[in-house]
């Protein structure tokens, strides 16, 4: 529940994981060292140690961060018409595509609702963290779901068309939750995923605007 102050549940994946790496540990290492040299520290490397994932979902069970309580508060209240209108737009089953999935929490009530609602989806997480895709995957294991995981950087636009190349065939429910856009170039990511949401796709977007 968001808010508890329980800290996240350590799951445990029944079987290996499945992981598409798009997105190299040693080119992490090289772009990070690069950045450096340029006294830069792009988003992504946020997640990349053990300990950095850890002190984020401290951050998210213990209630001090707003952003993720309203953001989370509002997908677990709205996951079933979420659901609803993603099959009606789909017509039938789908699968759901998570950019920047993190630890799949809020992904994983539109999942429920969506097998709650006579669907069985498949899980694509995406995020440039090993450690986070690890939890998004044990997350989807939980609810009974398909998981493929995808390690990438969503600032690169090859690795986009990657993951729109990967798709099984049927419509896709593309998250963006966790307001992950503005983390990236809010414009350029936007026209990404103007070439790869499709018709009869859905887009559900966590974003906070401050702008009066």
């Amino acid at each position: 529940m968001p808010g508890s102050k329980a800290r996240t549940k350590e799951r445990r994946p029944p079987g290996p994981l499945q992981v598409a790496v798009l997105l190299t540990e040693n080119q992490i290492v090289s772009e990070l060292r690069a950045a450096l040299v340029r006294r830069e520290l792009p988003e992504r490397y946020s997640y990349w140690f053990p300990i950095s994932v850890r002190a984020w979902l401290d951050l998210c069970s213990d209630g001090a961060y707003r952003n993720y309580l309203r953001s989370r508060g509002l997908v677990d209240a709205h996951a079933p018409e979420l659901a609803q209108a993603a099959l009606r737009e789909a017509g039938g089953g789908l699968e759901v595509i998570s950019l920047g999935a993190g630890q799949a929490d809020k992904d994983m009530s539109v999942v429920r609702a969506l097998r709650a609602a006579g669907a069985v989806p498949s899980y694509r997480p995406v995020d440039a963290s090993q450690m986070l895709l690890e939890l998004a995957c044990a997350a989807a294991a939980d609810a009974g779901v398909v998981c493929e995981a995808v390690k990438a950087d969503l600032s690169v636009p090859a690795h986009v068309a990657a993951i729109d190349g990967m798709r099984d065939g049927r419509p896709a429910l593309w998250l963006l939750l966790g307001n992950t856009l503005g983390a990236f170039d809010p414009g350029r990511l936007c026209a990404e995923l103007r070439r790869v949401v499709r018709r009869r796709d859905s887009l559900l977007l966590d974003a906070e605007i401050f702008d009066g």
